[in-house]
Protein backbone atom coordinates (compact mmCIF):
# COMPACT_ATOMS: atom_id res chain seq x y z
CA UNK A 1 0.00 0.00 0.00
CA UNK A 2 1.39 3.38 -0.90
CA UNK A 3 1.94 5.99 1.78
CA UNK A 4 -0.67 8.60 2.26
CA UNK A 5 0.11 12.21 1.90
CA UNK A 6 -1.29 15.65 2.53
CA UNK A 7 -1.28 18.83 0.49
CA UNK A 8 0.93 21.62 1.91
CA UNK A 9 -1.59 23.57 3.76
CA UNK A 10 1.77 26.79 5.86
CA UNK A 11 0.89 36.42 13.30
CA UNK A 12 1.76 37.59 16.36
CA UNK A 13 2.00 39.28 19.72
CA UNK A 14 4.89 38.74 22.07
CA UNK A 15 4.89 38.25 25.79
CA UNK A 16 6.77 40.65 28.05
CA UNK A 17 7.95 39.40 31.43
CA UNK A 18 7.63 42.01 34.16
CA UNK A 19 9.96 41.55 37.11
CA UNK A 20 8.93 42.90 40.48
CA UNK A 21 10.88 43.47 43.67
CA UNK A 22 11.01 40.57 46.06
CA UNK A 23 7.91 40.61 48.23
CA UNK A 24 6.25 43.43 46.35
CA UNK A 25 2.80 42.66 44.95
CA UNK A 26 2.69 42.44 41.17
CA UNK A 27 0.96 45.42 39.61
CA UNK A 28 -1.17 44.73 36.57
CA UNK A 29 0.20 46.41 33.47
CA UNK A 30 -1.93 49.34 32.44
CA UNK A 31 -3.55 48.83 29.06
CA UNK A 32 -2.43 51.44 26.54
CA UNK A 33 -5.19 53.74 25.37
CA UNK A 34 -6.85 52.71 22.12
CA UNK A 35 -6.27 55.20 19.35
CA UNK A 36 -7.53 55.37 15.79
CA UNK A 37 -4.21 54.53 14.15
CA UNK A 38 -2.92 52.37 11.33
CA UNK A 39 -2.09 48.79 12.32
CA UNK A 40 -3.57 49.16 15.79
CA UNK A 41 -3.25 46.01 17.88
CA UNK A 42 -6.50 46.73 19.72
CA UNK A 43 -9.66 44.71 19.26
CA UNK A 44 -11.53 45.73 16.08
CA UNK A 45 -14.62 46.78 18.05
CA UNK A 46 -12.55 49.21 20.13
CA UNK A 47 -10.83 50.63 17.06
CA UNK A 48 -14.21 51.12 15.39
CA UNK A 49 -15.48 52.95 18.47
CA UNK A 50 -12.59 55.40 18.77
CA UNK A 51 -12.42 56.01 15.02
CA UNK A 52 -16.16 56.70 14.90
CA UNK A 53 -15.79 59.29 17.66
CA UNK A 54 -13.03 60.98 15.67
CA UNK A 55 -15.00 60.88 12.42
CA UNK A 56 -18.15 62.28 14.05
CA UNK A 57 -16.29 65.11 15.79
CA UNK A 58 -16.99 68.33 13.82
CA UNK A 59 -13.57 69.67 14.85
CA UNK A 60 -11.69 66.85 13.10
CA UNK A 61 -9.88 68.13 9.97
CA UNK A 62 -11.06 66.56 6.71
CA UNK A 63 -7.76 64.78 6.07
CA UNK A 64 -7.76 63.22 9.52
CA UNK A 65 -11.39 62.23 9.10
CA UNK A 66 -10.60 60.39 5.85
CA UNK A 67 -7.63 58.60 7.45
CA UNK A 68 -9.82 57.60 10.39
CA UNK A 69 -12.41 56.24 7.96
CA UNK A 70 -9.75 54.07 6.29
CA UNK A 71 -8.62 52.77 9.67
CA UNK A 72 -12.22 52.06 10.66
CA UNK A 73 -12.75 50.24 7.37
CA UNK A 74 -9.83 47.94 8.16
CA UNK A 75 -11.29 47.23 11.59
CA UNK A 76 -14.69 46.52 10.05
CA UNK A 77 -13.06 44.05 7.67
CA UNK A 78 -11.19 42.41 10.54
CA UNK A 79 -14.50 42.01 12.38
CA UNK A 80 -16.09 40.25 9.41
CA UNK A 81 -17.89 43.26 7.92
CA UNK A 82 -16.00 43.29 4.63
CA UNK A 83 -18.84 44.69 2.53
CA UNK A 84 -19.25 47.66 4.85
CA UNK A 85 -15.47 48.14 4.94
CA UNK A 86 -15.23 48.38 1.15
CA UNK A 87 -18.18 50.79 1.09
CA UNK A 88 -16.29 53.06 3.49
CA UNK A 89 -13.19 52.93 1.31
CA UNK A 90 -15.34 53.86 -1.69
CA UNK A 91 -16.64 56.86 0.26
CA UNK A 92 -13.09 58.02 0.97
CA UNK A 93 -12.09 57.68 -2.67
CA UNK A 94 -15.16 59.58 -3.82
CA UNK A 95 -14.10 62.46 -1.56
CA UNK A 96 -10.41 62.27 -2.45
CA UNK A 97 -9.63 60.26 -5.63
CA UNK A 98 -5.90 60.88 -5.15
CA UNK A 99 -5.65 59.33 -1.69
CA UNK A 100 -3.22 56.47 -2.29
CA UNK A 101 -3.69 54.98 1.16
CA UNK A 102 -7.36 54.33 0.38
CA UNK A 103 -6.38 52.34 -2.72
CA UNK A 104 -3.80 50.40 -0.71
CA UNK A 105 -6.46 49.58 1.87
CA UNK A 106 -8.92 48.52 -0.82
CA UNK A 107 -6.26 46.36 -2.48
CA UNK A 108 -5.31 44.68 0.78
CA UNK A 109 -8.91 43.88 1.72
CA UNK A 110 -9.56 42.47 -1.76
CA UNK A 111 -6.35 40.43 -1.56
CA UNK A 112 -7.40 38.90 1.72
CA UNK A 113 -10.77 37.96 0.25
CA UNK A 114 -9.16 36.29 -2.76
CA UNK A 115 -10.15 38.87 -5.39
CA UNK A 116 -6.68 39.18 -6.88
CA UNK A 117 -7.51 40.93 -10.14
CA UNK A 118 -9.42 43.69 -8.38
CA UNK A 119 -6.75 43.86 -5.68
CA UNK A 120 -3.99 44.36 -8.25
CA UNK A 121 -6.03 47.05 -10.00
CA UNK A 122 -6.37 48.99 -6.74
CA UNK A 123 -2.71 48.55 -5.83
CA UNK A 124 -1.57 49.63 -9.29
CA UNK A 125 -3.50 52.84 -8.77
CA UNK A 126 -1.94 53.33 -5.34
CA UNK A 127 1.53 53.03 -6.86
CA UNK A 128 0.66 55.45 -9.67
CA UNK A 129 -0.43 57.99 -7.07
CA UNK A 130 2.56 57.43 -4.74
CA UNK A 131 5.40 55.78 -6.67
CA UNK A 132 7.86 56.38 -3.83
CA UNK A 133 5.83 54.68 -1.08
CA UNK A 134 7.31 51.31 -0.15
CA UNK A 135 4.00 50.04 1.22
CA UNK A 136 2.38 50.09 -2.21
CA UNK A 137 5.02 47.77 -3.68
CA UNK A 138 4.99 45.58 -0.57
CA UNK A 139 1.22 45.16 -0.76
CA UNK A 140 1.26 44.46 -4.48
CA UNK A 141 4.06 41.96 -3.93
CA UNK A 142 1.78 40.11 -1.54
CA UNK A 143 -1.00 40.05 -4.13
CA UNK A 144 1.39 38.64 -6.74
CA UNK A 145 2.59 36.12 -4.15
CA UNK A 146 -0.97 34.97 -3.52
CA UNK A 147 -1.54 34.75 -7.28
CA UNK A 148 1.55 32.48 -7.51
CA UNK A 149 3.37 35.05 -9.65
CA UNK A 150 6.46 34.80 -7.52
CA UNK A 151 8.92 36.53 -9.84
CA UNK A 152 6.63 39.55 -10.07
CA UNK A 153 6.26 39.48 -6.28
CA UNK A 154 10.03 39.47 -5.80
CA UNK A 155 10.38 42.44 -8.18
CA UNK A 156 7.93 44.44 -6.06
CA UNK A 157 9.58 43.41 -2.79
CA UNK A 158 12.95 44.47 -4.24
CA UNK A 159 11.53 47.89 -5.06
CA UNK A 160 9.99 48.21 -1.60
CA UNK A 161 13.39 47.42 -0.04
CA UNK A 162 15.14 49.90 -2.32
CA UNK A 163 12.79 52.57 -1.00
CA UNK A 164 12.92 51.33 2.61
CA UNK A 165 15.98 49.12 3.23
CA UNK A 166 15.03 48.33 6.84
CA UNK A 167 11.51 47.07 6.03
CA UNK A 168 11.63 43.84 8.06
CA UNK A 169 8.27 42.50 6.97
CA UNK A 170 9.19 42.81 3.31
CA UNK A 171 12.24 40.63 3.90
CA UNK A 172 9.93 38.09 5.50
CA UNK A 173 7.40 38.28 2.66
CA UNK A 174 10.11 38.02 0.02
CA UNK A 175 11.34 34.98 1.92
CA UNK A 176 7.89 33.45 1.38
CA UNK A 177 8.17 34.08 -2.38
CA UNK A 178 11.58 32.38 -2.46
CA UNK A 179 10.10 29.52 -0.45
CA UNK A 180 7.27 29.00 -2.92
CA UNK A 181 9.81 29.02 -5.76
CA UNK A 182 11.73 26.26 -4.00
CA UNK A 183 14.71 28.55 -3.26
CA UNK A 184 14.92 27.61 0.40
CA UNK A 185 18.41 28.98 1.10
CA UNK A 186 17.39 32.38 -0.28
CA UNK A 187 14.23 32.21 1.81
CA UNK A 188 16.27 31.55 4.95
CA UNK A 189 18.62 34.45 4.14
CA UNK A 190 15.62 36.81 3.94
CA UNK A 191 14.12 35.44 7.15
CA UNK A 192 17.50 35.91 8.85
CA UNK A 193 17.49 39.58 7.87
CA UNK A 194 13.87 40.05 8.89
CA UNK A 195 14.61 38.61 12.33
CA UNK A 196 17.74 40.72 12.70
CA UNK A 197 15.57 43.80 12.18
CA UNK A 198 12.57 42.56 14.18
CA UNK A 199 13.58 39.65 16.43
CA UNK A 200 10.16 39.20 18.07
CA UNK A 201 8.04 38.27 15.05
CA UNK A 202 6.71 34.77 15.66
CA UNK A 203 5.43 34.18 12.12
CA UNK A 204 8.88 34.77 10.65
CA UNK A 205 10.34 32.08 12.91
CA UNK A 206 7.55 29.76 11.84
CA UNK A 207 8.16 30.46 8.16
CA UNK A 208 11.92 29.98 8.51
CA UNK A 209 11.18 26.70 10.26
CA UNK A 210 9.28 25.57 7.14
CA UNK A 211 12.28 26.38 4.95
CA UNK A 212 14.63 24.44 7.23
CA UNK A 213 12.16 21.56 7.13
CA UNK A 214 12.33 21.51 3.33
CA UNK A 215 16.11 21.30 3.51
CA UNK A 216 15.90 18.33 5.87
CA UNK A 217 17.29 20.29 8.82
CA UNK A 218 14.79 18.97 11.34
CA UNK A 219 16.54 20.24 14.46
CA UNK A 220 16.74 23.80 13.14
CA UNK A 221 13.09 23.55 12.11
CA UNK A 222 12.09 22.47 15.61
CA UNK A 223 14.25 25.20 17.16
CA UNK A 224 12.55 27.90 15.09
CA UNK A 225 8.98 26.73 15.57
CA UNK A 226 9.70 26.44 19.30
CA UNK A 227 10.81 30.07 19.25
CA UNK A 228 7.55 30.96 17.50
CA UNK A 229 5.58 29.17 20.23
CA UNK A 230 7.54 30.93 22.95
CA UNK A 231 6.77 34.34 21.42
CA UNK A 232 3.13 33.60 20.61
CA UNK A 233 1.65 30.47 22.21
CA UNK A 234 -1.84 31.31 20.94
CA UNK A 235 -1.32 30.02 17.39
CA UNK A 236 -2.37 26.36 17.04
CA UNK A 237 -0.52 25.99 13.72
CA UNK A 238 2.80 26.42 15.51
CA UNK A 239 2.09 23.46 17.79
CA UNK A 240 0.78 21.43 14.87
CA UNK A 241 3.89 22.07 12.79
CA UNK A 242 6.22 21.20 15.66
CA UNK A 243 4.19 18.03 16.14
CA UNK A 244 4.82 17.13 12.52
CA UNK A 245 8.56 17.74 12.95
CA UNK A 246 8.63 15.55 16.06
CA UNK A 247 6.60 12.84 14.35
CA UNK A 248 9.00 12.98 11.43
CA UNK A 249 11.76 12.18 13.92
CA UNK A 250 9.74 9.27 15.31
CA UNK A 251 8.96 11.08 18.57
CA UNK A 252 5.24 10.36 18.45
CA UNK A 253 4.57 10.89 22.15
CA UNK A 254 5.79 14.50 22.08
CA UNK A 255 4.11 15.01 18.70
CA UNK A 256 0.78 13.93 20.16
CA UNK A 257 1.27 16.36 23.06
CA UNK A 258 1.71 19.19 20.57
CA UNK A 259 -1.34 18.11 18.57
CA UNK A 260 -3.28 18.05 21.86
CA UNK A 261 -2.31 21.67 22.43
CA UNK A 262 -3.26 22.72 18.89
CA UNK A 263 -6.66 21.01 19.21
CA UNK A 264 -7.24 22.59 22.61
CA UNK A 265 -6.66 26.06 21.15
CA UNK A 266 -8.76 25.50 18.04
CA UNK A 267 -10.11 22.10 16.92
CA UNK A 268 -9.55 21.62 13.20
CA UNK A 269 -9.80 18.60 10.93
CA UNK A 270 -6.13 18.79 9.94
CA UNK A 271 -4.93 18.82 13.56
CA UNK A 272 -7.10 15.82 14.45
CA UNK A 273 -5.96 13.98 11.34
CA UNK A 274 -2.30 14.63 12.13
CA UNK A 275 -2.82 13.29 15.65
CA UNK A 276 -4.59 10.30 14.18
CA UNK A 277 -1.56 9.69 11.97
CA UNK A 278 0.71 9.73 15.03
CA UNK A 279 -1.52 7.24 16.83
CA UNK A 280 -1.54 5.08 13.72
CA UNK A 281 2.26 5.15 13.59
CA UNK A 282 2.20 3.87 17.19
CA UNK A 283 -0.21 1.11 16.07
CA UNK A 284 -2.96 2.53 18.26
CA UNK A 285 -5.53 2.12 15.52
CA UNK A 286 -8.62 2.67 17.66
CA UNK A 287 -7.44 6.11 18.80
CA UNK A 288 -6.36 6.91 15.25
CA UNK A 289 -9.80 6.06 13.90
CA UNK A 290 -11.46 8.09 16.66
CA UNK A 291 -9.43 11.13 15.59
CA UNK A 292 -10.25 10.62 11.91
CA UNK A 293 -13.93 10.32 12.88
CA UNK A 294 -13.72 13.59 14.81
CA UNK A 295 -11.92 15.29 11.91
CA UNK A 296 -14.63 14.23 9.46
CA UNK A 297 -17.34 15.39 11.83
CA UNK A 298 -15.76 18.86 11.69
CA UNK A 299 -15.16 18.71 7.94
CA UNK A 300 -16.95 15.91 6.06
CA UNK A 301 -14.96 16.77 2.91
CA UNK A 302 -11.49 16.53 4.46
CA UNK A 303 -10.21 14.02 1.96
CA UNK A 304 -6.98 13.00 3.68
CA UNK A 305 -8.87 11.78 6.75
CA UNK A 306 -10.80 9.28 4.63
CA UNK A 307 -7.62 7.98 3.03
CA UNK A 308 -5.77 7.68 6.32
CA UNK A 309 -8.71 6.13 8.13
CA UNK A 310 -8.84 3.58 5.33
CA UNK A 311 -5.26 2.57 6.13
CA UNK A 312 -6.18 2.14 9.79
CA UNK A 313 -9.14 -0.05 8.86
CA UNK A 314 -6.82 -2.22 6.75
CA UNK A 315 -4.50 -2.65 9.72
CA UNK A 316 -7.48 -3.71 11.82
CA UNK A 317 -8.47 -6.22 9.14
CA UNK A 318 -11.69 -4.45 8.13
CA UNK A 319 -11.26 -4.20 4.37
CA UNK A 320 -14.92 -3.39 3.73
CA UNK A 321 -14.66 -0.15 5.67
CA UNK A 322 -11.24 0.51 4.17
CA UNK A 323 -12.68 0.24 0.67
CA UNK A 324 -15.49 2.61 1.57
CA UNK A 325 -13.04 5.20 2.88
CA UNK A 326 -10.66 4.89 -0.05
CA UNK A 327 -13.56 5.18 -2.49
CA UNK A 328 -14.71 8.39 -0.77
CA UNK A 329 -11.17 9.77 -0.83
CA UNK A 330 -10.99 9.14 -4.58
CA UNK A 331 -14.44 10.66 -5.12
CA UNK A 332 -13.43 13.83 -3.29
CA UNK A 333 -10.16 14.10 -5.19
CA UNK A 334 -10.00 11.94 -8.34
CA UNK A 335 -6.47 13.18 -9.07
CA UNK A 336 -5.11 11.75 -5.80
CA UNK A 337 -3.03 8.86 -7.12
CA UNK A 338 -2.22 7.69 -3.61
CA UNK A 339 -5.87 7.22 -2.63
CA UNK A 340 -6.57 5.55 -5.98
CA UNK A 341 -3.68 3.14 -5.50
CA UNK A 342 -4.77 2.42 -1.94
CA UNK A 343 -8.28 1.63 -3.15
CA UNK A 344 -6.95 -0.66 -5.87
CA UNK A 345 -4.53 -2.44 -3.54
CA UNK A 346 -7.16 -2.92 -0.85
CA UNK A 347 -9.64 -4.27 -3.38
CA UNK A 348 -6.95 -6.72 -4.44
CA UNK A 349 -6.50 -7.83 -0.83
CA UNK A 350 -2.93 -6.56 -0.63
CA UNK A 351 -1.28 -5.61 2.65
CA UNK A 352 -1.36 -1.97 3.60
CA UNK A 353 1.81 -0.15 4.56
CA UNK A 354 2.25 2.46 7.25
CA UNK A 355 1.18 5.90 6.19
CA UNK A 356 3.65 8.67 5.59
CA UNK A 357 3.17 11.77 7.72
CA UNK A 358 2.00 14.90 5.94
CA UNK A 359 3.96 18.09 5.57
CA UNK A 360 3.34 21.22 7.60
CA UNK A 361 -0.28 22.16 7.95
CA UNK A 362 -0.16 25.93 7.86
CA UNK A 363 0.65 28.01 4.82
CA UNK A 364 3.28 30.68 5.03
CA UNK A 365 1.36 33.80 5.88
CA UNK A 366 1.97 37.24 4.47
CA UNK A 367 1.74 40.36 6.56
CA UNK A 368 -1.56 42.28 6.52
CA UNK A 369 -0.98 45.93 5.77
CA UNK A 370 -4.54 47.07 5.19
CA UNK A 371 -4.04 50.27 7.19
CA UNK A 372 -0.38 50.97 6.59
CA UNK A 373 0.74 54.47 5.80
Amino acid sequence: MRPFVSPFAASAAFAIAILTSLGAPAQPAAEPPVICAALSAAEPAKVIEVCTALIDNPATPEGDRLDATITRAAALHNSGQTGKALAEIDTVISRDPNRARAFRARGEILRQTGKMEAALEALNQAIRLEPDNANGYANRGNAFNNAKKYDRAIEDYNEALRLQPDFAQVFSDRGAAWYFKGEYQKAIADYDEALRLEPHRARTYSNRSAAYRKLGRAEKAIEDVTAAIRIDPTQPEFFDNRGLDLAGNGDYARAIADYDEAIKIRPEAKFLTNRGDAYQARKDYDRAIADYDAALKLDPKFQRAYNNRGAAWVKKGDRRRALQDYAEAVRLNPSDSTAAANHKDSAGDRTAGLAELPEESAELQLHHRETSG
